[in-house]
């Protein structure tokens, strides 16, 4: 009779295995549940993330005049072509405002967000936005982003002009292998 006995507990603790197995897969991100619309428009909004949108059309129109004024810097412009430069900086802003709406994008962060956040961690943000340091993240985080992307233009500048050198230099070797191939 042991033989039976320890056959039916093999059989019970191999069920309890695959049991618990199964559990731990559909408790697993994957599994769970995504989080409804409504969650993330509401962590949307508590987010203020279409105020940051708009904060950063103003930020788009301020570099595209900085890099044009940069572009253009030692040249003398006529009025008629200052006039050409400003329409093509304005339609341009016009374009990226457009392409980048709140309207046309909000459907683009309710699908991201429901690809990759579950309802309990869309909760969870809910909760910690509702905090006092939750509110300072919102609050800040424009200025945070402001300031550090006016760092990364910083910096890239001598990266830019190292680039520079090094394609010259390799037009370089490129043109003098051509003189060596046409002799």
């Amino acid at each position: 009779m042991k033989p039976r006995i320890l056959l039916i507990e093999r059989t019970t603790v191999k069920r309890l295995i695959v049991a618990l197995l199964a559990l731990a897969a559909m408790s697993s991100p994957a599994f769970a549940a995504p989080p409804s619309e409504d969650s993330i428009r509401h962590l949307l909004e508590v987010t203020e993330a279409r105020n940051l949108l708009d904060g950063m059309m103003a930020q788009i129109d301020t570099l595209m005049r900085r890099n044009m004024d940069q572009a253009l810097r030692g040249r003398q412009l006529t009025t008629e072509q200052e006039a050409i430069i400003a329409r093509m900086r304005n339609k341009m802003v016009d374009a990226f405002r457009e392409e980048m709406a709140w309207d046309k994008l909000e459907p683009l962060y309710v699908r991201v967000y429901r690809d990759t956040f579950t309802q309990a961690e869309v909760d969870g943000m809910l909760a910690f936005y509702r905090t006092d340091a939750g509110r300072a993240v919102i609050v800040k985080m424009p200025a945070v982003l402001q300031t550090t992307m006016g760092e990364m233009q910083q910096r890239m500048q001598p990266l830019i002009a190292k680039m520079r050198t090094i394609e010259q230099e390799a037009l370089a070797e490129l043109r003098a292998t051509e003189h060596k191939d046409g002799n």
